[in-house]
């Protein structure tokens, strides 16, 4: 991630990570530290990990951009969709 945020001109500033077994959803932390941050960019390895379908995966992209003012970026995107 970081020699990716280096590629793209950003420096990692924080890394959120999800455990199942703490209950705690991560995207939540993230969207609340996005909104008190001046970051420019959320990078994450793929859309996966914004859920399991493709309309879920959308509905969260869209959460966090509006929601934050950031762009999204994609480690790994499907070849199928947009990075």
């Amino acid at each position: 991630m970081v020699e990716f945020a280096q590629r793209e001109g950003l420096a990692l500033a924080e890394v959120f990570a999800e455990s199942p077994e703490s209950g705690i959803c991560a995207i939540s932390a993230v969207i609340e530290t996005l909104q008190k941050s001046k970051a420019q960019a959320l990078i994450i390895p793929a859309l996966h990990h914004l859920g399991h379908f493709p309309g879920t995966q959308t509905a969260m992209r869209e959460l966090i951009e509006r929601g934050t003012g950031v762009r999204l970026l994609v480690m790994y995107p499907h070849p199928d969709e947009p990075t």
